[in-house]
């Protein structure tokens, strides 16, 4: 298998996680053949990342739930940021936010992820915390974030208001996003918001 053709698989799941798709889909997606495509989708399947059915003649395709999802998640986000081009101006955000967490987070933050807003050449910081209004740590994170860019976002929720932000209106910024603290737990609930039905309009959750 090849890391940069799976990388290639995932990140086409990645950014159609409300659909399944056809292995002749991901093909034309990632210009790939079909026999490679296909092996390396057993691959990914056989490692638990990816879950495939056949309800016709072909085979469908979508993200498993799992740890092993979760991590080429992790790997993908990460790559997008060292080489994709539109990751430029977070490279200042990330490092400024790395060096704030080696500080010390303090108690009670489980995730700390940072996206991109394309239209508004903006930074969105993405923090789970189990009392967010208490904790000096996310006050500094967020002020972090808040001097890199004027037009930057900040999202602080409880863990169980995180989780409804992402399968809300958050959906959009995980496909962007990079995790810089608790990796596993922003997937986990990540891939459990895409596999959720859309936020009805006009119910948002509270920032």
């Amino acid at each position: 298998m090849r890391y940069i053709s799976a990388l290639k698989v995932i990140e086409c799941l990645k950014n159609a996680p409300e659909e399944a798709l056809s292995i002749s889909e991901i093909c034309r997606r990632i210009d790939l053949s079909y026999q490679p495509t296909y092996a390396h989708v057993r691959a990914l399947e056989q490692m638990g990342a990816i879950v495939s059915e056949k309800p016709g003649r072909e085979v469908n395709c979508r993200l498993a739930s799992g740890p092993a999802a979760q991590l080429w998640l992790s790997i993908c986000s990460l790559h997008e940021a060292l080489f994709d081009g539109r990751y430029e101006a977070l490279r200042p955000v990330v490092r400024a936010l790395r060096a704030a967490i080696r500080e010390g987070l303090g108690e009670g933050v489980e995730v700390v992820a940072v996206s991109w807003l394309e239209r508004e050449r903006a930074p969105v910081l993405l923090v789970s915390a189990v009392m967010p209004e208490l904790s000096s740590a996310v006050s500094r994170l967020c002020q972090v974030v808040r001097d890199s860019n004027p037009n930057s976002q900040v999202h602080i929720h409880s863990p169980e208001e995180f989780a409804e932000f992402l399968t809300g209106c958050g959906r959009h910024l995980t496909h962007t996003a990079l995790p810089l603290h608790g990796q596993q737990k922003f997937w986990e609930q990540a891939l459990s918001a895409w596999g959720a039905p859309p936020e009805q309009p006009g119910k948002r959750p509270v920032d």
